[in-house]
């Protein structure tokens, strides 16, 4: 790594500044005594430098890298002015010092022993040393407040530069990368805390900043809810029904009316909820109902129980989410012991009209409604489902089952009400169908196939490996071993759904039957994929080319272009399922990886994927 000194002996580059501020960032959040006397200080440091670190990776994302956005963008002067100042503060050590309260390590330890002056000496014979320059320790909260608020407002006017579609996609990998690197609930409480005393004390002079802080901070509440569950105890096997729980979200099948008790559990329908007590005269509502069957018999039915409690109360309307979280609020579930399944009561939107939404797998069908969104309304759309996605993932979560009948659009509520597809709500789309949802913890695994795990039609949006790991699951036997579904088997289902838009066509349009899954993939990366480039442009399909083939670092496997059937091709893969069960999670695998990484430098890959959402434009 370079050193600082050495790279702004002369004029440093725009990437050149904000590299050497984020290693100073890291001596500094590295202070002795500052993570364990004063946690709290620390989070919001780290806070502040993956802000930065976010908004650095977003300005060099295009080909030519970070000063060539920002000449084009006639920045460059602004920015380097900005981050000029920052490199200043932070390398001015009798600054930091004394106002800040940041001390030199050596000179702490000097002054613990003023009779040794050996200590002190040694600092001088080293201080051209990087590492010894930068031992510091903390010493004096109330300055180092100072140097946070300082530091926030440079942030603060680097993020002002940006336009509000480049604002709002920062925001989406800062405040994911914050819940990303922050798994125990001790530290995603002090992130709680910071963001209570920003909003309390009126930190963010920025309308848009002050909504970041709030938007992360309802992020943040939901990642303590799925911490805090991790910790329940689940009892053993042995009851058809697990106990109700004080404030539990199972609510009386009694309560539920006025929907086709018979009617599969593959299909949604619509009913009457009346939450009140028996003596009590409510207004019912109309909900949406969406089942989960369940095995009487199974040894798993109480840890399946305390999922489905568990997804409710995330969802619940009191678990308050991010404005771009689009999920509908759970108002609870009941059982229906005749027919072995969990009916799942979801309130409607309320700008909807009380009646069965479309989905897009609705949409793409043009026969049926006849509807071909503009451009612009199908990048937001894309945009709003990942970003829902990664949401949910921030949360700690993976869906499971992604695919276009799971994303709905509803009927606005008009004077003259009408269920034709013009009144349809293109622009705010909601994620649901989360009846296989669990915690994405190395613990927690998919207990259950889909209700239909002989569809194709759903195995289309099924990575291969989840495809062949189900296949000798649920089929003839087979030596594939079972592949754990992880955060990145929604993103390549993402990936299928945003190929469905693009092309605005349904997914099994594109199928045959004599596909494998890893011919059919091959068929999409070859074929389907590169038709993108001239009807949505480069942006979106190199965003749908990662999240099919890639890792979320934009480096694309050798494998594809490859024939997908060939011997070593099948070998690679089988290499590299076994490996995935056997190695340890990294960040590429999971939103929750090792617990308080230090390292905010690696972006969440995915988020930062998502992001570039934003630049796609008719």
């Amino acid at each position: 790594m370079a050193d600082p000194f050495t790279v702004l002996g002369a004029v440093a580059t725009g990437a050149q500044l904000i590299t050497t501020i984020i290693q100073l960032y890291n001596f500094i959040q590295e202070a002795q005594g500052l993570r364990t006397d004063a946690p709290l200080l620390y989070w919001k440091l780290r806070i502040e430098k993956i802000r930065l670190v976010s908004w650095g990776h977003y300005c060099a994302r295009g080909a030519g890298g970070f000063d060539d956005f920002l000449i084009e963008a006639g920045l460059y002067e602004d920015v380097c002015g900005i981050l000029q100042q920052m490199k200043d503060l932070l390398m001015d050590t009798d600054r930091l010092s004394s106002k800040y309260g940041v001390v030199r390590h050596e000179v702490v330890q000097a002054l613990a022993n003023p009779g040794d002056v050996s200590t002190a000496r040694q600092y001088s014979k080293t201080k051209h040393s990087l590492a010894a320059k930068f031992q510091w320790a903390f010493n004096d909260k109330a300055k180092f407040k100072t140097l946070l608020a300082d530091l926030k407002d440079f942030n603060d006017g680097l993020y002002s530069l940006l336009r509000l579609n480049e604002y709002s996609a920062v925001d989406l990998v800062s405040q994911s990368q914050a819940l990303r690197v922050s798994d125990s609930i001790t530290s995603v409480q002090h992130i709680k805390n910071a963001c209570l005393e920003q909003e309390e004390t009126g930190g963010a002079k920025v309308p848009r900043i002050a909504n970041s802080n709030h938007q992360l901070l309802l992020g943040v509440e939901n990642k303590i809810l799925r911490l805090e569950q991790n910790q329940q105890v689940v009892a053993p096997a042995g009851t058809v029904v697990a106990p109700i729980r004080q404030y539990s979200m199972l609510r009386p099948a009694s309560q539920v009316s006025e929907y086709l008790k018979t009617s599969p559990s593959s299909v949604r329908t619509l009913a009457t909820f009346n939450d009140a007590a028996p003596d009590v005269v409510a207004r019912p509502v109309s909900v949406m109902l969406e089942w989960k069957d369940f095995e009487p018999t199974s040894i798993y039915l109480r840890l399946i129980s305390n999922r489905v409690e568990n997804l409710a109360r995330l969802l619940a309307p009191e678990c308050s989410k991010p404005f771009d979280f689009h999920v509908l609020d759970c108002l609870g579930y009941f059982e229906d012991l005749e027919r072995h399944r969990y009916g799942i009561l979801f309130a409607l939107p309320p700008s909807a009209q009380p009646i069965l939404p479309f989905t897009l797998q609705d949409l793409l069908s043009r026969a049926l409604t006849g509807i071909l969104p503009p451009l612009d309304d199908r990048f937001r759309m894309a945009e709003s489902i990942a970003r829902s996605v990664i949401r949910l993932h921030d949360c700690g979560w993976v869906h499971a089952a992604l695919r276009s009948s799971n994303v709905l659009f509803f009927h606005r509520r008009e004077g003259n009400q009408s269920s034709s597809p013009q009144s349809l709500i293109l622009n705010h789309p909601y994620i649901t169908g989360f009846t296989y949802s669990r915690p994405s913890d190395p613990t927690e695994s998919t207990l259950e196939y889909s209700q239909l795990h002989n569809s194709s039609d759903h195995d289309l949006y099924r990575h291969p490996a989840i495809q062949r790991s189900n296949m000798a699951r649920y089929g003839p036997s087979s030596r594939m071993e079972h592949v754990r579904y992880q955060q990145r088997h929604d993103l390549f289902s993402l990936g299928v759904i945003l190929l469905e838009i693009g092309l605005w066509e349904q997914i099994i349009q594109c199928w045959k039957k004599k596909y494998t899954p890893e011919a059919f993939l091959q068929k999409l990366l070859n074929v389907y994929v590169p038709a993108l480039g001239h009807k949505v442009g480069t942006v979106y399909r190199d965003v749908v080319l990662e999240l099919l083939a890639g890792d979320g670092s934009s480096t694309i496997p050798k494998q594809v272009g490859q024939a997908a059937d060939s011997a070593d091709t099948r070998a690679i893969k089988e290499q590299e399922l076994k490996q995935e069960e056997t190695e340890p999670l990294n960040l590429e695998d999971e939103s929750i990886s090792t617990a308080d990484d230090d390292d905010d430098s690696i972006m969440s890959p995915w988020a930062s994927l998502v992001a570039k959402l934003a630049d796609c434009r008719a």
